[in-house]
């Protein structure tokens, strides 16, 4: 049996986090013997989207379309590596780690069995370490930016370049064994020491990270110029002491 986790993390903009677990929740999971789980780590959100939205999504799916449903909820902004990382320590009894940013939308339901298709049949030369979904919309995959390298498998074409460069995050999914060996996210700044520095780990273990052309995640367009704003200074490690909790923490007590 395959056990996958799925670990979202949130940071407030919860009308796009509703958007992306309910595709999460209707996406189909039928594969052989499949047990699929999913934790869902708050570094942010109002109280009244905790005692509404997903008090109502975890009584509908927890036992139902997911084996599990688990909160986490720190109480602050710790950043998505850092969150990430602590609920993948939670348990050790799965295959599969899927990271997935809280704004990401499934428009394939069967996004998971494909790529679980591709881990199973993969067979090049360099192991596969980590897979990403393409992405619609607002589309951040800069892999043209290098030397395109393009592996066909089950039907699927596999896109990445020859150091990894260039294959964004979003939805990533890698093996257990893969994640530990790594040692998860570097998780050294709140926005940023994440998905990127993984592919660079995977190139330096002889691993491929690659996005997958025929799985499609919507990623919306950037909607708030602060906020954008405020990723970019985080990138760059220019947030003064006032901004460096994170951009929303104004909204924390509504």
């Amino acid at each position: 049996m395959f056990k996958v986790g799925l670990f979202v993390p949130v940071y407030f903009r919860e009308d796009q986090v509703e958007k992306c677990l309910d595709s999460l929740a209707t996406s189909n999971y039928n594969f052989q013997d499949l047990e699929v789980f999913i934790c869902i780590g708050l570094n942010g959100a109002r109280q009244s989207f905790k005692d509404g939205y997903l008090t109502d999504f975890c009584k509908k799916y927890d036992k139902t379309v997911f084996a599990s449903i688990r909160i986490f909820d720190v109480g602050e902004n710790i950043g998505k590596p850092k969150m990430i990382n602590h609920m993948t320590q939670s348990r050790n009894d799965y295959d599969f780690v899927v990271s997935i940013d809280s704004d990401m939308i499934a428009e394939d339901r069967n996004w998971l069995v494909k790529m679980l298709i591709v881990f199973g049949n993969y067979n090049h030369t360099k192991k596969l370490g980590a897979l990403c979904s393409n992405q619609s919309g607002h589309n951040v995959h800069m892999v043209d930016s290098y030397q395109v390298i393009k592996k066909k498998v089950k039907g699927m074409t596999l896109i990445t370049s020859p150091s990894n460069d260039g294959v964004a995050g979003g939805v990533l999914m890698t093996p257990l064994r893969v994640w530990h060996q790594l040692k998860g996210y570097r998780a050294f700044n709140l926005y940023g020491s994440d998905d990127g520095h993984y592919a660079r780990d995977c190139f330096r273990n002889n691993y491929v990270m690659a996005y997958v052309d025929e799985i499609s995640f919507y990623h919306p367009l950037p909607n708030d110029d602060g906020y954008a704003k405020w990723k970019s200074k985080a990138v760059s490690n220019r947030l003064s002491d006032e901004e460096i909790q994170g951009f929303y923490e104004d909204m924390r007590e509504k």
